[in-house]
């Protein structure tokens, strides 16, 4: 049969090793035959169901009578223009970006912007959903990561590229119940990684290692959409390898006088703060995390290594984000602490929304860190 359908011997080989061996379940693959999807295409399936109901030709509609066929033609037209507005402004400058969060807070007038529900509580950004089933709006981290490698040049300072799995990439059970092999990848994020790499900088991928530490400790807070500090020790342990394998200038080997402090917090999580407009308290139970603080390891701008990123370098240091410290007179326990600790001294950190003084502020460095979200390249 497969001879017969290909038509060359070449193909029907391929093809019978295709049946016996099938290919690595990927994202399109989910997509296609267990339909992964989020509720936005969903609303866009219902629509096309009006949508064709409202077209004449239909025996049963003929039958009907004329008042309710010019009810439903009426209704799906206004409707089918309606989707028709929308995907043409979508792609307007500007316009687009305003008409969609218009349309996204009408759609989540209870609170729900935002956010995506799963099984058994887990909670996650529905920006990570449509990453892994819609086409990108917008492009993505990895030109701009590849600009700062080319601007670093000329200073002889290393680019060292830290990929973050998002939570749906090591946790996708509770959207799409079935049995997972492997981490489900967003488009394109191979293909980003070559790029990166091709261009110099050095790329840490530890998706797979994380996907197997999953089954042994949570890395995903359920109702938030941070990393655990488990998940943050476990990657700073991994980066600190390789930087005194591969980066020995950077790593200081007098052991830096700090004290450590244990420390637990607990917190709602962010998204299940978004999900409930008002007193989420009363609708969802906090969660816990333990880490370990540091004393005495002072960040500087003078600092050898330059760490940069956002949310998730900041998580548990920053008191404007969840599980941040209780009081100012709290341990810091960020990444970079985490980090710093593992390589002996202090390092200097800028948020990634500070595109301008990125340049500036890696000169004189030996070595830029960059942690990203995967899901943002």
């Amino acid at each position: 049969m497969p001879l017969i359908y290909t038509g060359s011997f070449a193909g029907a080989l391929h093809e019978w090793s295709q049946i016996f061996n099938p290919p690595k379940e990927d994202v399109y693959s989910l997509f296609l035959d267990r339909r992964l999807t989020t509720s936005r295409t969903c609303w866009l399936l219902w629509a096309a169901v009006l949508t064709v109901a409202a077209l004449p030709g239909y025996s049963w509609w003929l039958a009907q009578g004329r008042r309710l066929r010019l009810l439903t033609r009426g209704s799906g037209s206004l409707l089918l223009i309606m989707i028709v507005t929308y995907v043409i402004a979508s792609r307007l400058p500007g316009l687009g970006q305003r008409m969609s969060q218009e349309v996204s807070l009408w759609l989540n007038a209870d609170g729900y912007h935002g956010v995506s529900i799963g099984d058994d509580g887990w909670l996650f950004r529905t920006q990570e959903l449509d990453r892994l089933t819609q086409r990108r709006d917008v492009p993505g981290l990895t030109d701009e990561v590849i600009r700062l490698k080319n601007s670093l040049k000329e200073g002889d300072v290393h680019l060292m590229l830290l990929t973050v799995p998002d939570k749906l990439m090591l946790y996708p059970e509770p959207i799409l119940p079935a049995k997972y092999w492997a981490p489900v990848l967003p488009p394109g994020y191979h293909s980003a990684l070559e790029r990166l790499r091709s261009a110099g900088v050095d790329v840490l991928d530890f998706t797979d290692k994380l996907w197997d530490e999953r089954r042994r400790q949570p890395l995903y807070f359920k109702q938030d959409s941070h990393w655990r500090a488990e998940a943050m020790k476990e990657l700073a342990v991994q980066v600190s390898r390789h930087i005194r394998k591969t980066y020995p200038k950077a790593v200081n080997d007098q052991t830096p006088l700090v004290d450590a402090e244990f420390i637990e917090r607990q917190d709602l999580g962010d998204l299940a703060s978004a999900l409930t407009s008002s007193e989420p308290e009363n609708h969802w139970s906090a969660e816990s995390t333990q880490m370990v603080g540091l004393r005495g390891l002072h960040g500087s701008i003078k600092s050898s290594v330059l760490v940069i990123g956002g949310d998730l370098v900041n998580v548990f240091d920053d008191p404007n984000l969840s599980f941040g410290p209780g009081a100012p007179t709290d341990a810091p326990a960020s990444f970079p602490i985490q980090l710093g600790s593992l390589l002996g001294h202090g390092l200097d950190v800028i948020d990634e929304s500070q595109t301008s003084e990125l340049t500036s502020r890696s000169v004189g460095k030996k070595l830029v860190v960059w942690v990203v979200r995967a899901g943002d390249l």
